[in-house]
């Protein structure tokens, strides 16, 4: 399941009540980002039963967020743990790849 931020609260709330999360900065004009959804959709199935949270963010409604994390290209993921970006990669990639980026991500701080 990937949750969607509907406010800045909520991305608030998404990154600090969860101690694993992995969220996507998106546009939903996008067509990197429209491609790379499926890969995210089915690589959150098996990181949800590992406790890992998976969220997106479109860029475009929340431009703050977007530009307090320095967000210069999409898709890009990020990895928070304990409410603390510890790890951000950008472009798109496989579902292989987004499981080595969280693994190599949790593996930080």
């Amino acid at each position: 399941m990937i949750k969607q931020v509907t406010s800045n609260e909520d991305f608030d709330d998404i990154i600090n009540s969860n101690p694993s999360v992995l969220m996507e900065f998106y546009a939903s004009w996008c067509p990197h980002c429209k491609a790379f959804y499926p890969v995210l959709e089915a690589a959150s199935a098996k990181l949800n039963q590992e406790g890992i949270v998976v969220a997106q963010t479109e860029i475009d409604t929340f431009e703050d967020i977007a530009n307090e994390y320095d967000i210069q290209s999409i898709p890009t993921l990020t990895f928070f743990k304990n409410g603390s970006l510890v790890a951000e990669s950008a472009g798109e990639r496989g579902e292989q790849d987004v499981f080595t980026f969280v693994q190599d991500a949790r593996n930080e701080g």
